[in-house]
């Protein structure tokens, strides 16, 4: 046999998995006896990637390994790499996969010799900020999707979901969005089936919003929500429904940020002190409106909340029940507002703004008030059991009890029709005997 004869070794590697994808690869290599261009006693293979290909459920570290190789190249943006680009692979440094990537990868020997590049794709349902902004992109106008599978978010209290280059600014009184040009003045969209006139100031609370940029969200799932957490915030999360339309101010900088521990200042509802879960979400920089409501979760809140509204010092209690298909598919309350339900141990609030959300309490009366003959006395301390779920809901002026006070508030609503009617305890759309059973099924005091 002629000493400088090279062999050529295919390989063929296979991987079975039962429940994952299966995927293949083929190796080639090179092995001669040291003569010519090749490396002797060298089986040239492509990198051997762990943990395999695959579809997983949080961010993975990749590590790339090739026996005898001298480096090893790669990529994640879908191009070829080469022994000479500058993307060199280091053991120190596994390859972060934060949302679903393919990585391509080469091993590189001396005398200019490589193997043929190896894929290997990584699918994740969850898109990692925990330590970066992410950047949702979409060939549409004003669309940011989330790649394909993913439909969670994780940020951080630093980290923020940036769609800047998505968004879409309303110029002579019109924006696309989704690829879809739309008029403000008869917007349609989301569960604005009928058109709402955005052209004109909105009010949140004692807040105004001028809509002047507009971008849809679009889940890796169709039909699935997009759900928001944040690593230094647990058991809270937030879910925007695929598909969902921002509308925000000409000031917004195209940042959502994660549900984060908020402030407690401002002026709270009369008869009400702030409580403990204080939510801020969505952006410092204004109100962001939806065309479609977005859900909150206050966890441990099973009493009264409130809203503040971004660049407002007043704090709004949420009077409306969402009624409907129950927690887990509340109806929507009416265009721009909000409404809560509680399930007994947490309470979401379901909504078409993101500003500052918190859970109330009732302050107890406490201490010596001064009389006008000089005395004083101690105010008895009031203490308020814990409603039910569904009293809470009959609980019209959030007092922590049902008596005569929700009862009046009931005569005042009776027979009104429509909805988010403070009054319409079963969420039907009219106030009426059914209510009033409610009510008396429910009666504290």
């Amino acid at each position: 046999m002629n000493k400088g004869l090279l062999f050529k070794i295919a390989v063929v590697f296979t991987a079975l998995s039962i429940s994952t994808n299966v995927y293949a690869s083929i190796v080639e290599g090179n092995l001669t006896t040291g003569l010519g261009n090749a490396v002797e006693g060298v089986v040239v293979a492509s990198p051997t990637a762990s943990p395999i290909a695959g579809t997983y459920t949080s961010a993975q570290s990749v590590t790339l390994t090739a026996s005898s190789s001298t480096s090893i190249h790669y990529t994640i943006n879908g191009s070829d790499p080469t022994c000479t680009d500058t993307n060199v692979y280091s053991t120190s440094t596994p390859v972060s996969i934060k949302s679903t990537k393919t990585i391509r990868a080469i091993s590189c020997y001396p005398n200019s010799v490589s193997s043929i590049i190896g894929s290997y794709a990584y699918s994740l349902n969850i898109v990692d900020g925990s330590t970066e902004n992410i950047t949702p992109s979409s060939s549409n106008t004003g669309e940011a999707s989330l790649p394909t599978g993913a439909t969670s978010v994780k940020l951080s209290n630093t980290t923020s979901m940036d769609v800047s280059a998505s968004v879409d600014v309303v110029a002579d009184g019109k924006v696309t969005v989704g690829g879809i040009e739309k008029t403000l003045a008869s917007f349609t969209g989301g569960n604005l089936t009928t058109a709402v006139n955005l052209s004109v100031p909105i009010s949140i609370s004692d807040q105004t919003i001028t809509v002047g940029k507009a971008v849809s969200m679009q889940s890796g799932v169709d039909g699935q929500a997009m759900v928001l957490t944040n690593s230094d915030l647990s058991n809270t999360s937030v879910s925007i429904p695929d598909n969902t339309t921002v509308l925000a101010p000409a000031g917004w900088d195209g940042m959502i940020s994660p549900p984060k521990t908020g402030s407690s200042s401002g002026s709270a509802p009369s008869g009400f002190s702030i409580g403990s879960a204080v939510i801020e979400v969505g952006s410092s920089a204004g109100v962001l409106l939806f065309d479609k409501p977005v859900s909150i979760i206050l966890t441990g809140t099973t009493g009264a909340v409130a809203y503040k509204a971004s660049g407002s010092s007043v704090w709004k209690t949420i009077t409306s029940y969402c009624g409907g298909g129950g927690y887990d598919s509340p109806a929507a309350p009416v265009f721009p507002g909000e409404c809560y339900i509680s399930n007994g141990t947490d309470t979401k609030i379901y909504t078409y703004h993101f500003t500052t959300f918190a859970s109330l309490t009732t302050p107890s009366s406490g201490g010596s008030v001064s009389g006008g003959g000089g005395g004083s006395y101690t105010p008895a301390v009031t203490t308020i059991s814990p409603l039910s779920a569904e009293a809470q809901k009959v609980d019209t002026n959030k007092d922590g009890k049902i008596d005569l006070l929700d009862f009046n508030k009931l005569m005042i609503d009776w027979d009104s029709t429509g909805s988010g009617i403070a009054s319409d305890f079963d969420g039907n759309g009219t106030v009426d005997i059914l209510d009033f059973n409610l009510l008396m099924i429910n009666w504290t005091s």
